[in-house]
C-alpha cells in the first residue's frame, strides 16, 4: 500500500478516532501530491485516495458550482424530488448561500433515511421497504475563502453569516461527527478563512507543505526518466543537484523551470537556476519576500570591525553546520546613514546561502498581514537555511 503523505495520514488518523469529522487544507494546496505513480491535484488526491470508498463525493465552489463527483445518481435523483424543474438550475448550485443549503439539506436527509433504517433493522421486510441511504458521504469545498472569508460575521452579511453558521454546524453537529461524512475545506492561506471556523475545536488544521529537498530531488529523476528524458544530457549540473537547487518551489514551480528551460534549447545551469527559482518564488509570494544578491562582501565595509569580525565568525560556525551555536538573529541599530543595511547586503555576499528581504507584508484588512506572513514562512521553510532581512523593522513590526 502506497505511504500517505504526513498531512492525509494526520487526516485519516483523527476521522478514524472520531476526533474531527471536518478538515481545513491548507497551504501548497495548488500543487500535486505523487501517490502510486501518479501526481494528482489536492481535490483529485481527495476524490480518488482519501475518499475512494466513499459511496458520495461532493465537490463545490463558486465558479462550477456543486458536483458529485462520486454517487451522482443519488444526489442527482434527490435535487430532482426537491427541485423539480429547477434541479438544473446553475444559480442555485453556484450561489454558496443556495449550494450550502442544498447540501445541508441532503446530508440532512441522509442523517434521516440512515436512523429510520437503524430504527427498522430488526424487520428485514419493513427496513427492505425503507429507500437505501449512502453511508459515507464527503463534501469538499474548494477556494474556501470565497465562501467563508475572514471578517466579522455580523460585518460580512447575512449571506456569509449563514455559510459560516452552515460550516460550524457541520463540525459541531453530534448525528454528523458520529456518522461516515465528512467535510473538508480547501484554501491557500488559513488566515484567509473566517476566525470562527479556523479556531472551531471540533475542526482540525491541515497545512500541506512544499516539498523538502529529499522530496523534490526524487520528483526531478521521476521528471528525467518520463517527461524530460534529455534532461541529464542538457544540464550542466547533475540531477540530483538540480532538485536540491529548486527545494522551496512547488513540484508545479519546479515542473514549470525545467520545462522552460528543456523546450526552449537552454542549458541546465547553476546560474539559471539560481535566478529562475529567485523569479518563481518571488512570484508566488506575489511580491512578499526579495532573494538579495550582494555584489559586495564585508571587505567593502569601512570600520564597524567589532561587527564585521563578530559575523564573520558566526559564519565560519554556519558553514561548519554549527547551527546551535549562532543566535537566532540579530538586531542592528543605530542612526541613519551609518550602514546598517549595507553591512546586511554585504555579509549575504559572503555567507553562501540564500538571503531574503521581507517587503511589505503588513495589511490593513484583518488577517491579511497573517494570511501574508503564513505564506512567507511555508516557503522559508521549504528552502532550508536562509537568512531573512527585515529592513525597517520599526515599520514593519510596529512599536
Amino acid at each position: 500500500m502506497t505511504e500517505l503523505p504526513g498531512w492525509a495520514a494526520e487526516m485519516r488518523d483523527l476521522f478514524r478516532s472520531g476526533s474531527a469529522a471536518q478538515f481545513l487544507i491548507h497551504g501548497n494546496v495548488f500543487d500535486v501530491v505523487p501517490h502510486g505513480g501518479r501526481l494528482l491535484a489536492v481535490p483529485a488526491f481527495l476524490d480518488e485516495v482519501m475518499f475512494g470508498s466513499y459511496d458520495v463525493v461532493l465537490r463545490y465552489d463558486r465558479s462550477r458550482g456543486v458536483r458529485a463527483s462520486r454517487g451522482g445518481d443519488d444526489w442527482g435523483e434527490w435535487l430532482q424530488q426537491s427541485l423539480g424543474r429547477e434541479a438544473n438550475a446553475q444559480s442555485l448550485l453556484r450561489e454558496p448561500g443556495s449550494a450550502l443549503e442544498l447540501i445541508d439539506r441532503y446530508l440532512l436527509r441522509t442523517l434521516n433515511l440512515q436512523a429510520v433504517r437503524a430504527a427498522a433493522g430488526g424487520t428485514a421486510d419493513a427496513a427492505a421497504e425503507i429507500r437505501p441511504a449512502p453511508r459515507r458521504i464527503a463534501v469538499v469545498i474548494e477556494f474556501a475563502e470565497f465562501v467563508v472569508p475572514r471578517g466579522d460575521a455580523l460585518q460580512l452579511g447575512g449571506g456569509f453569516a449563514a455559510n459560516i453558521v452552515k460550516v460550524l454546524g457541520w463540525a459541531n453537529d453530534p448525528a454528523i461527527v458520529q456518522s461516515n461524512i465528512v467535510t473538508v475545506l480547501v484554501s491557500e492561506g488559513l488566515h484567509d478563512l473566517n476566525a470562527l471556523v479556523v479556531d472551531n475545536p471540533h475542526a482540525a488544521a491541515l497545512h500541506v507543505p512544499l516539498p523538502n529537498e529529499a522530496e523534490m530531488t526524487s520528483y526531478v529523476q521521476a521528471l528525467a526518466a518520463t517527461q524530460f528524458p534529455d534532461m541529464a544530457e542538457k544540464s550542466d549540473v547533475p540531477v540530483e543537484t538540480v532538485g536540491a537547487r529548486l527545494t522551496g518551489l512547488s513540484r508545479v514551480g519546479a515542473r514549470t523551470a525545467i520545462g522552460l528551460a528543456l523546450r526552449n534549447d537552454r542549458a541546465i545551469t547553476a546560474a539559471w537556476l539560481s535566478r529562475i527559482k529567485k523569479n518563481l518564488i518571488e512570484r508566488e509570494c506575489q511580491g512578499l519576500l526579495e532573494f538579495i544578491e550582494s555584489p559586495f562582501t564585508l571587505d567593502n565595509v569601512a570600520g564597524h570591525e567589532p561587527v564585521k569580525a563578530w559575523l564573520r565568525e558566526d559564519t565560519t560556525l554556519l558553514k561548519r553546520g554549527a547551527v546551535r551555536a549562532l543566535p537566532m538573529g540579530y538586531l542592528i541599530a543605530g542612526r541613519i546613514g551609518t550602514g546598517k543595511t549595507f553591512i546586511v547586503q554585504c555579509w549575504a555576499g559572503e555567507i553562501g546561502i540564500p538571503c531574503v528581504v521581507l517587503k511589505n507584508f503588513r495589511d490593513r484588512w484583518v488577517g491579511a498581514t497573517e494570511s501574508n506572513l503564513e505564506k512567507i514562512f511555508a516557503v522559508l521553510r521549504a528552502v532550508g537555511q536562509v537568512v531573512v532581512f527585515v529592513d525597517e523593522a520599526d515599520q514593519a513590526a510596529g512599536k
